[in-house]
Formats: C-alpha cells, structure tokens, sequence
C-alpha cells in the first residue's frame, strides 16, 4: 500500500506538469481504498469518487469475504473475538487521537498508517464521493460507514450490487462521477 502512494504521488507530479493543475480521480475495490488514503496525505487532487471502498483495513479483513484465511491465521496466533475487538478499538482510539492533535502520531502497529481512516480527517476539506454495493460481502457496509462519517459524511450512493455484479453498474457508476466532477461544490 505505502508503495502504491508513493507511486501515485509520482503520478500526481507527472500530471500536474503535463495536465494542469485540476485532478479528479476514481478508485475501484483496492483502488478506492488506495483513493481514499492517498487523498489523506497529497491534497492535490481535488475531488474523488470511491467505488466500491471503506476502511478499516482489520475490520475488511476480518470480517470481509476473504477473512477466512486472515481468521485463520489469527486464531493460530491467538487472536480471538474479544481480543479482536478490543485491537478495533484501540485503532479507532488512535484514528480519533491522530483527527483531535491534527497530526500523524507514532501507531502501535504499523498497518495502522496505511488504513484509510487513520488519515480521513486529513482529507475532509476535498470532496468525495461513496458509491458502494448494498450486497458487497467483500467490504463490509461497517467498513465503509466509518471512513464514511470520519470524512465528514460526504454523498454516498448505494447501488443493488456485490462486489462483483459492480460492472453491469459501470456505466450508471461513470455517469455519477461525471456530473460530480463538474459540480462546483
């Protein structure tokens, strides 16, 4: 994830000195997830539509379509529900801590600085948009209701979908992010 933020920014860079200085973006599944991390540390894009993200990179794991091999290998390890609660709750702690001083804090875990939400309070004075799945058993809905409320409850549009029926919506997804994009607000 670091990687791909890195290589982003560079992208960024690239964009501003060929394109102008105006950049939208889009992310799907990782990439929103990716979108909405990136808009929290570079404020140069301007707006941004999320498809089919959330954050909380435990809570996707755990309790997301592909936690099995992550429950797994947790269990093992000696991870069980109370104890992963109380590992949710301690990031959020942190998140809130991270959004009251305003400034990036030593974690206690270094996932926690590539989770969207560690940086969602960074990114609330850009817009962005949700749209996500009402079936997505990939992203859980909780995951995408916490970045969503941390970033300020921007608009969010729920389609009928899963995480893998989103392309039959692609077309009515684009067009969302289009008239989204030449809003002035």
């Amino acid at each position: 994830m670091r990687q791909s933020v890195v290589d982003l920014k560079l992208f960024i860079d690239y964009l501003l000195e060929k394109e102008g200085n105006e950049i939208f973006a889009i992310g799907l599944s990782l990439g929103a997830i990716l979108l909405n991390l990136l808009m929290g540390v570079d404020n140069r894009i301007l707006k941004g539509v999320s498809i089919m993200g959330g954050g909380n990179m435990m809570r996707i794991t755990i309790e997301g379509l592909y936690g099995l091999s992550a429950r797994m290998y947790y269990k093992r390890q000696g991870l069980n529900w109370e104890t992963y609660k109380e590992e949710i709750n301690n990031f959020i702690n942190y998140v809130n801590e991270v959004c009251r001083r305003k400034k990036l804090l030593t974690p206690p875990h270094k996932w926690y600085l590539v989770d969207p939400l560690t940086y969602a309070c960074f990114n609330r004075p850009r817009r962005i948009m949700f749209i996500n799945g009402m079936f997505d058993k990939v992203i859980p809905k909780k995951a995408v209701i916490e970045l969503w409320r941390k970033l300020g409850k921007p608009k969010i549009v729920w389609i009928p979908s899963t995480h893998y029926t989103i392309p039959v919506f692609f077309p009515y997804a684009m067009k969302l992010s289009m008239e989204f994009f030449k809003t002035n607000t």
